[in-house]
């Protein structure tokens, strides 16, 4: 069973650190079109030898930046995508990168959490709620993703893992409409 948290867990280890794993997850990201581009079927050991030789080639061909450490960076995101295209997961790239960069953050002390809204709130209440989830959680920092949700009418509806706290129209007029088909025997 493919389980996109231990393939995180797993890199962030080899890394070291979570400096390292950011760095080396940035050439992941960098690296992962580029395989994906290839035509026909890329996977299985043969596969991701072809490509490791081919990818180091190109490694070799580019000065390095001065980066202490680039070469192990390069290296270990190198191993990241030849891993993906022997277990035949190259699919799955995206999850992995998503579940190491939820990892580094939970290692890092920062909270993630998505605010939905029917209108955009403005730079300054998304500030004030980062300010204000930082002091209530001890988070290191936030990081807020957001999305437009018209169907909530009017309002927010804010995620933080499996919790939500909702402050939307849409909702509250769900409620109101059970309690009075419920205070009424239905409608």
């Amino acid at each position: 069973m493919f389980v996109p948290l231990r393939w995180a867990r797993g890199f962030i280890n080899a890394a070291g650190d979570t400096g390292a794993a950011s760095c080396a997850l940035e050439l992941v990201k960098v690296l992962g079109p580029v395989v994906f581009s290839v035509k026909g079927h890329v996977a299985g050991t043969m596969a991701a030898r072809c490509l490791g030789r081919l990818l180091r080639q190109v490694f070799a061909a580019i000065p390095p930046d001065g980066a202490s450490r680039e070469e192990e960076y390069r290296e270990l995101a190198l191993s990241l995508i030849l891993l993906l295209v022997q277990k035949n997961l190259l699919r799955r790239t995206e999850q992995v990168i998503g579940a190491i960069e939820q990892e580094l953050d939970t290692r890092r002390g920062i909270l993630r959490a998505h605010l939905e809204f029917a209108r955009d709130p403005g730079a300054e209440f998304v500030d004030q709620l980062k300010k204000s989830l930082m002091a209530k959680t001890g988070a290191a920092g936030v990081r807020l993703s957001t999305s437009a949700v018209p169907a909530l009418l009017a309002g927010c509806r804010l995620r933080i893992g499996g919790n939500c706290i909702d402050a939307s129209l849409q909702t509250r007029l769900t409620r109101l409409e059970a309690e009075l088909a419920a205070a009424h025997g239905g409608f």
